[in-house]
C-alpha cells in the first residue's frame, strides 16, 4: 500500500499481470532494472497486464524500519 501506480506518457514500469482478490488487486510491475515488484491497490483499480505506468513510493506516513530483519 505503499506504492502508487499512475498511468501515464513517461512511464518507469510496466504492468507484467494482475490478480483481483476482492477487496483489493495485487500488481505485478517489472522496473527497467527488470526486478518485478508486488504491489496492493484498490480494489477498483483498472490497470491491466502490458500497460506503462510511473512507480512512486508514497507511504503517507512514516515507514517502519528493522535492522537486520528484526521485528
Amino acid at each position: 500500500d505503499d506504492i502508487a501506480l499512475h498511468e501515464t506518457q513517461q512511464p518507469n514500469a510496466r504492468i507484467l499481470a494482475r490478480d483481483f482478490k476482492g477487496v483489493l488487486t495485487v500488481y505485478h510491475v517489472q522496473l527497467p532494472s527488470g526486478k518485478v515488484l508486488e504491489t496492493f491497490q484498490p480494489h477498483y483499480a483498472t490497470l491491466k497486464a502490458g500497460d506503462p505506468v510511473h512507480v512512486l513510493v508514497d507511504p503517507g506516513h512514516d515507514l517502519a524500519w528493522f535492522p537486520g530483519g528484526e521485528k
